[in-house]
């Protein structure tokens, strides 16, 4: 891809019939498709371009020799991107986007985390039911569109005694809240032991937003003070399947943020 008279690559693949400034058109033949992203920050700028026919893929970096797959970002081998719309997902940022709801506390671990360097700790008393706020922070909420479908998963392990676990989307239009779709509880898992808990639900005709608890419950009465459980790998979904946890700390060369590094949604093939 030639640059064009300003130095930089164009911005985007366009061949509508009026095609927007400074794009280039690449018209796919029979069965294939073009994907194509651009970094005009950069010194030197650069650019990827990911050409997928039937079930193959091929990419290119500024004009290198095509390799087999795809781009940081894009779908593969006839897959489309997904985009996990959680935001600092694996809890690399800190707490920001946690928060905890009843019964428990929240802190952070840097030893054997599930993805990443970091983990989420919950911490809650004996014989408690923990509901914790994997989303959200200071009521910010992740965007939906009505009538759409999403799925949300968290990987979670006990730390301390056997426990069930169940999910829920709360539905907000605006600030005010509509409706749940909570999952029912799990059977008791053994300490130990990762499990992915899942929800989906369609967003209701007034829903503008969406928020995703996780509920963590120990039978009663349990001897253990202090139980604690570690989340990581936050999954939010548009659609109703479930994907396995993939972000660009821990798949960079297949995954790309949006925005600020775990601090904004990203995206990526599914893995």
């Amino acid at each position: 891809l030639a640059q064009i008279n300003t130095g930089t690559f164009p911005t985007a693949n366009d061949c509508s019939i009026t095609p927007a400034p400074n794009t280039i058109c690449l018209k796919a033949s029979t069965n294939t498709t073009y994907q194509y992203t651009v970094n005009n920050s950069t010194t030197p700028p650069t650019f990827c371009l990911t050409v997928t026919n039937g079930s193959t893929s091929y990419f290119t970096t500024n004009d290198a020799t095509p390799t087999a797959g795809g781009c940081p970002g894009h779908g593969v081998g006839g897959s489309s991107p997904i985009t996990n719309l959680a935001t600092n997902p694996s809890a690399e940022a800190g707490l920001t986007g946690w928060a905890n709801r009843t019964g428990s506390s929240l802190s952070l671990t840097t030893t054997n985390p599930i993805f990443g360097s970091t983990s989420v700790v919950v911490t809650g008393a004996a014989s408690v039911t923990s509901l914790t706020a994997i989303t959200s922070t200071n009521n910010t909420r992740i965007p939906v569109t009505a009538n759409n479908s999403y799925a949300a998963q968290v990987n979670v392990e006990g730390l301390d005694v056997p426990s069930s676990y169940w999910l829920t989307i709360d539905w907000y239009a605006g600030s005010t809240f509509i409706i749940s779709t909570p999952v029912s509880s799990s059977a008791l898992i053994p300490a130990g032991t990762i499990v992915k808990p899942t929800v989906s639900g369609t967003a209701p005709a007034t829903a503008t937003a969406m928020q995703v608890y996780i509920g963590i419950s120990v039978p009663s009465p349990s001897t253990v003070m202090n139980n604690r459980w570690e989340l990581d790998g936050v999954m939010v979904t548009q659609g109703s399947a479930f994907y396995t946890y993939a972000d660009p700390i821990t798949n960079p060369t297949s995954w790309v943020w949006n925005g600020t590094p775990n601090a904004s949604t990203s995206t990526g093939p599914a893995l």
